[in-house]
């Protein structure tokens, strides 16, 4: 059951657990578990991809069913576009 497999996430996020930051600084943390649910519009929105585009890759409308790999939708795509 999902709930056996997240139940470590449970106690983190309550007690804490020490990390390690980019600097290489032990730090205590609450670590949060969250997911969004969004249909297609409003997936859209938050990633502001277009309209007729994967909200999660570069693929266009067009693409759908292409055997090729396409590359994420990162910010950099989104800036470049």
């Amino acid at each position: 059951m999902l709930k056996h497999v997240l139940l470590p996430f449970e106690e983190a996020g309550r007690a804490g657990v020490q990390m390690v930051d980019g600097c290489g600084d032990v730090c205590h943390c609450f670590p949060l578990l969250a997911a969004y649910l969004g249909d297609y519009p409003k997936q859209v929105l938050v990633n502001i991809a277009p309209y007729d585009a994967s909200p999660v890759t570069t693929a266009t409308r067009n693409d759908t069913g292409a055997a090729k790999h396409f590359p994420e939708q990162t910010y950099e795509v989104i800036i470049v576009e």
